[in-house]
């Protein structure tokens, strides 16, 4: 018998009805999503990472939570069945970076290892870049500033011009085309598309003193929760960072 008729004698002990059900399809949904991908297969057992711990799952059990209380496919099982070619999902997302991510637990040594003041500074950062760029994403900082943390792996400097383009304001996005004659875009979408695809090598709209930077991508899942811990620490510090 081949490898992949016994994986599909175990799968087999889940009846089709079940991957239909609607508790069943939202487990689906979310075994697609990169970070889902497994970090590591290995005799047809694959282990995730998890918000507080790494996942050990099978075609038959997984020790996270929701298995334990459901006994039914957990979304580790889907996205373990679709990699071993055995289930099929659509639109599955893979990311080569999840076993780089960092736990809070993990994290929250290294902040705490920083001076006070640090402390303080990076507890803004951590709010303004929210999680995975869902709030401004990046700040402009002070390069001195910015090596502090940089030397720690807790932020990287952003060098996408599209993402820069996007927190810049319209009117500072017009003054970079130094050319009056030419007609400019007059939405800020249409403009950026503009000056990335006729103007790729233009500078920057940036202090030379300073630097964008955003959280680094092995922390970029835990702003929000960086910036919770830190506000207990220092309950009464009021951020002095700006949105760009």
């Amino acid at each position: 018998m081949n490898n992949t008729k016994e994986l599909e004698l175990q799968w087999e002990i889940w009846l089709p009805s079940l991957h239909l059900d609607v508790e069943q399809l939202k487990r689906q949904d979310k075994a697609v999503c990169k970070d889902l991908t497994p970090i590591q297969i290995e005799n047809s057992t694959g282990k995730f990472r998890g918000s507080k711990t790494d996942y050990m799952t099978s075609l038959s059990d997984c020790n996270c939570r929701d298995f334990a209380i459901r006994r039914k496919p957990c979304k580790h099982m889907y996205r373990l069945a679709s990699e071993l070619g055995i289930y099929k999902l659509k639109n599955v997302s893979s990311s080569n970076t999840v076993n780089l991510k960092k736990r809070i637990e993990e994290i929250m040594p290294i902040i705490e290892s920083m001076t006070d003041d640090e402390q303080k500074e990076f507890k803004d950062i951590a709010y303004y870049c929210g999680n995975k760029g869902d709030s401004n994403g990046l700040i402009l900082s002070d390069i001195e500033l910015a090596n502090k943390y940089l030397k720690l792996d807790l932020v990287q400097i952003v060098t996408d011009r599209k993402k820069i383009y996007t927190l810049t304001n319209y009117n500072d996005l017009r003054k970079l085309i130094h050319d009056k004659t030419i007609k400019l875009p007059r939405k800020k979408d249409e403009l950026i598309d503009f000056i990335i695809h006729n103007y790729p090598d233009i500078d920057l709209p940036v202090n030379p003193n300073k630097v964008h930077i955003e959280l680094h991508q092995s922390i970029e899942h835990l702003g929000y929760t960086i910036h919770k811990r830190l506000c207990k620490k220092f309950p009464k510090e009021n951020p002095d960072y700006f949105w760009l």
